[in-house]
Order: C-alpha cells, then sequence, then structure tokens
C-alpha cells in the first residue's frame, strides 16, 4: 500500500473537508466526529489544555484513508502527544475507511504516521475502545496496551414492554410508585430540548446539580472551568441543527428535578452526563427515572444501543447486557517522559485501588470543607 502522510494543525476548511469525507466511507464513534471534536478544540482545546493539534491523515491514490486525531500539548515542561477530546471523549481512535490498510498494513502505516508526527517526550493514548466499527481496533495490535477498564450498553428491542421484562420486577415497582408519588405533587413531564432557548435553560440547571453532587462526593469539579462550561453551552447550537446532541430533563410543577445530556448517532445513544437535584428530592430517585424515559424514548425512535460508556457503576448491572474493554498504551520516547509515565502511573492506581482511593477522596473532602462558601 503506497501513501503519504499529511499532518493538519488547525480545523480549517481543508481539514473539515477531509474530515467528512472519511466519515462518509467508515464507521465510528460520535466522539470522532469533526463536529465534536472541533467544537471541543475552540472551547477546551485551545483555552484549558493549550494542545495544539497535529490530525495525522494517511492518504493513497484515491484519496484519504484514514485520519488519526491527535494533538501534542505540555504538561509541566512534557510534550504529550494524546487524543484530541479530553475527558469529553469517552472513546478514542482513528477513522478508517472501508478502503483502508488490511491488519497486516497497519502496523507500518501507523509507523509512518508516528515518523510524520511532531517532536514529543511520550505518547499517552488512553481509553482505546477494543472493537470499531464491529472489528478489533487495529492500533491495539500496533502498540502495547493494557486493559485500563471497560465500557456497559443495553441492546434495545422493538419495544418497551419487551425491554423491560429485563428489569428485575421490585425496580420496576418502586420506579412505578415514585413517578406515582411524582405526578401527585402536579405535572409530571419528561421534556427533550429542541431549541438553544430551551436547551440554555436546562444547561444552567444541569451545571447547578452536578456542582453540587460534584461538592458532596469531593470528586473534581471540571465545571470550574469556564472553557468547559462554554464546552456544553455550545452543544445547543448543535440542537439548534438538529444534530446530534441530547438534553433532556425531568421536570414536576415546572421544577427540573433530572438532567441528562447525552449525543445520538449511528444508531446508539449515549449515555454521558447525567444530574439530578439532591435535598427533599433524593428520595424520589430522579435520575433513575430520567433514565428509564431516556431507554423509553431510544427505543420509540427506533436507537439499537443504548451506550453507558465508560465506568463499572453497580447501577448498569440492572440495564447493561453487553460490555466493551477500553485500552491504554503509554510509550516513554525521552527521558523527560519518564517523569510523566511515573505521575501517571501513580494517579492510575490511585484510581484503581480502592483504599487508596476512599483515601485521597477523603482528603480532597476535607480540603473542600476548609474553603470559604
Amino acid at each position: 500500500m503506497t501513501s503519504q502522510v499529511r499532518i493538519y494543525r488547525a480545523f480549517d476548511s481543508d481539514m473539515e473537508e477531509v474530515w467528512h469525507r472519511l466519515q462518509g466511507d467508515c464507521d465510528y464513534f460520535m466522539f470522532q466526529t469533526y463536529e465534536w471534536l472541533a467544537h471541543w478544540q475552540h472551547t477546551i482545546g485551545d483555552h484549558s489544555y493549550g494542545i495544539e493539534p497535529c490530525v495525522a491523515v494517511v492518504s493513497d491514490s484515491g484519496g484519504p484513508v484514514a485520519l488519526f486525531p491527535f494533538g501534542v500539548r505540555k504538561i509541566f515542561g512534557v510534550r504529550v502527544l494524546e487524543f484530541l477530546g479530553g475527558v469529553q471523549s469517552d472513546y478514542n481512535a482513528p477513522l478508517i475507511s472501508s478502503a483502508g490498510p488490511s491488519p497486516g498494513q497497519f502496523t507500518q502505516l501507523w509507523n509512518s504516521v508516528m515518523e510524520a508526527l511532531p517532536a514529543h517526550d511520550v505518547r499517552s493514548l488512553v481509553r482505546m475502545p477494543e472493537t470499531c466499527g464491529g472489528f478489533r481496533n487495529p492500533v491495539l495490535d500496533a502498540v502495547p496496551s493494557f486493559c485500563e477498564g471497560a465500557s456497559y450498553g443495553a441492546t434495545l428491542p422493538d419495544s418497551w414492554e419487551e425491554f423491560r421484562q429485563r428489569l428485575p420486577s421490585k425496580f420496576q415497582k418502586d420506579n412505578a410508585r415514585m413517578i406515582r408519588r411524582l405526578s401527585e405533587k402536579g405535572h409530571f413531564e419528561f421534556v427533550v430540548a429542541a431549541t438553544v432557548s430551551e436547551f440554555n435553560e436546562i444547561v444552567e440547571v444541569m451545571f447547578s446539580q452536578k456542582e453540587q453532587r460534584y461538592k458532596e462526593t469531593g470528586a473534581r469539579n471540571i465545571l470550574a472551568d469556564p472553557h468547559t462550561r462554554d464546552f456544553y453551552r455550545g452543544l445547543g447550537e448543535l440542537v439548534a441543527e438538529d444534530a446530534k446532541v441530547h438534553l433532556s430533563a425531568l421536570v414536576v410543577n415546572g421544577e427540573i428535578l433530572a438532567t441528562h445530556l447525552g449525543a445520538v448517532h449511528n444508531g446508539r445513544f449515549y449515555y454521558l452526563f447525567p444530574t439530578f437535584a439532591g435535598a427533599a428530592w433524593s428520595k424520589y430517585s430522579p435520575g433513575r427515572l430520567l433514565l428509564e424515559k431516556l431507554v423509553q424514548w431510544a427505543i420509540d425512535n427506533r436507537i439499537s444501543i443504548f451506550d453507558f460508556t465508560i465506568g463499572g457503576e453497580a447501577y448498569k448491572n440492572i440495564w447493561c447486557d453487553s460490555e466493551m474493554n477500553l485500552y491504554r498504551a503509554v510509550e516513554v520516547r525521552t527521558f523527560r517522559g519518564r517523569f510523566f509515565d511515573r505521575a501517571q502511573r501513580l494517579i492510575y492506581w490511585v484510581k484503581t485501588n480502592q483504599k487508596a482511593r476512599a483515601i485521597a477522596m477523603g482528603i480532597i473532602r476535607k480540603l473542600h470543607s476548609f474553603r470559604p462558601g
């Protein structure tokens, strides 16, 4: 396979044309769409990460056959090569056309891409899915990698009644009882934002509910970064264009009890950013009720997969019937990159070691308690 590699350094019209051409000729996740990553780069990537895009496009005589959405950013002086998208991308993978390289050719192509990229100290490739478009992810055979977790999903039947039979009877009865109790308090409804103004109203409540949850759990508050807020707010423009973003809410008498920001792409519903009200409303489990409404909506709209994405939370055992491993690959290129690698290994160990994580979260909560307000 004779090919050439071109590195694109900006999300301009040239890159957009090539990207859309590949999108029309391959199967891929929503996180690899030009619209999602261009918006991410213009908000979080440029301003919060200072990441420089270096999107590698491989072409042969027939045109582009593969695209690798990479970027390089400096972390404490260490130049790190990574996929674009940050924590807003649950799956990181290349776009590979149907006329692209065979599995046997991919490693050679990968090495050509790596040689064409700008200088960097370490390659940190995370959340790489085991499969892409129904086939094994070829990157996993080109670089040493290890499993860092899994994502979970539910295959959806033709009707909610058929899906409901999978759920525990007690779970169903509890949900029905809570919906009945909320309905007794007034007008109970499930709302999907259809305009920018509806999106803007719901998204501000989403921020408030999520930040309160971060405060209660001691988790890192990603919404403290104004550019991250800009990213989520800007998704409202995609709603106005009838694009893939999906924002919904559970409402009683005009008060929003739970929200969810997700996306729909290629027959897959992505469950990404749920929030719910606490205090007096928590006894009604509004987040759980909204999830039930979302699954019903997905079935009614002929969606085949409800993707709960990353994380092994216990509640997913009730809903899911499939899982997909996610992989991490770290390659140190320079002496400076070793320090980054060791720091990342420590962070990963804390996150995956239950006792260490509990201690770390306890320390974080204590630190938060000393903050004013």
